[in-house]
């Protein structure tokens, strides 16, 4: 079973505002990890900022802070939620950061977003510290097979450290968030659980001939108003009429 506690790195998702269509998706993926499935979520952008997450530390954190030291463990906040801070420089978590592109470098070093302010403070409850760093690391995307140069900037001019002081009033809305969520999740495992076992093909005869139409679970704009769902190997979807 592949971990289904709630994590830093998403907690945006469940004080996102809206339809509620983002925190379904997260509680899905945390319900489909309880079968050790794990949703495919990578992109070129996701790739490029785990790549470049510990050559950043090693560039701009280690040489310049003694008592730093590379993590990127498991912190367990309680039984619902974790932490898994980058770094340490001395007792207090960071965490990483490295933009896709120039635009996106200055667009989040000059209004840092939310998920990733978030992500530090829930960090910092993990460490039971009073302040977390987030580090920005600007650098070019990887060209694999072809010949690479960085930047023609510095990269004292390619990064920016922000330090940031606990809050309790956030801390508080994440725990909330995590309670009132965490009953959810629970309910969409039991509701994966029952799911009609299906082989493909009937999945496939069944529409092609039968008139049925299903889509994968995900699509579903309330999942929670389903009376039930179907599993062919490692996908679900529901009936849609």
């Amino acid at each position: 079973m592949i971990q289904t506690k709630f994590s830093a790195s998403r907690i945006g998702e469940l004080l996102t505002k809206g339809s509620g269509k983002t925190t379904q998706s997260y509680l899905l993926d945390l319900a489909l990890g309880h079968f050790g499935i794990v949703t495919k979520r990578e992109t070129a952008e996701m790739r490029h900022g785990l790549l470049n997450e510990f050559p950043a530390y090693q560039l701009l954190i280690q040489p310049f802070y003694e008592s730093s030291k590379w993590f990127n463990e498991s912190i367990t906040i309680n039984d619902k939620c974790g932490a898994s801070p980058d770094f340490f420089i001395g007792e207090f978590s960071g965490d990483v950061k490295s933009p896709y592109s120039i635009d996106g470098f200055l667009e989040q070093i000059n209004s840092v977003p939310k998920k990733y302010f978030l992500q530090v403070q829930m960090q910092m409850m993990a460490t039971k510290a009073d302040k977390g760093y987030l580090l920005f690391y600007l650098t070019k995307p990887e060209k694999f097979g072809e010949d690479w140069v960085e930047y023609p900037f510095p990269i004292e001019k390619r990064h920016k450290l922000f330090e940031y002081a606990k809050d309790e009033l956030v801390h508080d809305e994440i725990l909330e968030a995590v309670e009132i969520n965490q009953p959810k999740k629970e309910q969409l495992i039991k509701f994966l659980e029952s799911a009609d076992l299906m082989e493909w093909v009937e999945y496939y005869e069944r529409q092609m001939y039968g008139g049925y139409l299903f889509r994968p679970l995900k699509e579903c704009a309330n999942i929670f108003n389903l009376d039930k769902c179907i599993r062919v190997g490692d996908n679900f979807y529901y009936e849609k009429r």
